[in-house]
Formats: C-alpha cells, structure tokens, sequence
C-alpha cells in the first residue's frame, strides 16, 4: 500500500484550525473565546501537573482565563497560586464551583473513595442546574482497575 495517499496536507484541512484554536475545538459560535480550565487534585502528581498547564497558559494563550484549582487541603491551592500569581492560578471555593464554571476539567485524586465522592457531588450540581454548553472531563486519577472496570 502506498503510504503517501494517506497524508492529509494540513492546508487541505484550513491552515488556521491547527494554529488558532487552543485545543483543535472549534469556538462554539456566541461563546467568548476563552476557555476555562480547571483541576482538581494537587497532590504528588497533580500539582506538578497544574504547574506546568498554568504556566503554559499564561505564556503561550492569549487572554486566557487562570487555571482553576480545587483540592481537599486549601493550603496546597494557596501555596501553588503564592508560587505563580493569580493571573496564572484562581482557587475555587468547591469543587462544585468549579464544575459549574469550567470548560474542561482535569481530575487527579488518590483513591477510588475520593472520586466517586467527587463524582457524586458534580453530578449531583450538574443535574440541578443543568450546563448550557458540554463539558469535558479528563481524568487521571490513581484508582482500582477493579473498581471501575467491569470485568471480563
């Protein structure tokens, strides 16, 4: 098979769809043109993590929002808005706020009991007041296989 019949030029694709767009999702039509990050978790891994989004953001999106954070412990918040500013990180007063508010929310937690709690407390704010546009939730939490995943 010839391979090269494959290749997708990305002029053929609008040579602006790669390069002006965030996250390669076009702009909901009537929407602002920022979008909300926000995490939940800043433990071990998390932190790390939202450093590096936040400081990307800031240096390389313009006129985005700050990364949104929520976590357990509010001192682990505080002390990452403290190390880079709020122009890069904003706390969230829960993690419900931060659903409510957020395009896309990324989620780092340690244990099955701490997601499904969270979960739980999103979905539940989420069906009382019902988004106006989809969300996105990303999750890269440390969680039982078995706990999860059905088995086969």
């Amino acid at each position: 098979m010839d391979e090269s019949k494959l290749h997708i030029p990305l002029a053929s694709l609008g040579r602006n769809l790669v390069h002006d767009l965030p996250y390669s999702r076009p702009q909901t039509p009537g929407q602002p043109a920022h979008v909300q990050l926000g995490w939940i978790g800043l433990g071990a891994m998390g932190y790390l993590i939202a450093r590096n989004l936040a400081n990307y953001r800031a240096d390389h999106l313009d006129s985005q929002p700050p990364l949104l954070v929520w976590t357990r412990s509010k001192d682990k918040s505080e002390k990452l808005q403290h190390e880079l500013g709020e122009r890069k990180v904003a706390i969230a007063q829960s993690v419900v706020d931060l659903a409510k508010t957020s395009d896309i929310i990324l989620i780092s937690l340690s244990g099955d009991d701490v997601v499904k709690s969270v979960y739980k407390d999103i979905a539940a704010a989420l069906q009382v007041q019902p988004p106006t546009k989809r969300k996105i939730f990303v999750e890269t939490s440390t969680v039982s296989r078995d706990r999860f995943l059905p088995r086969v």
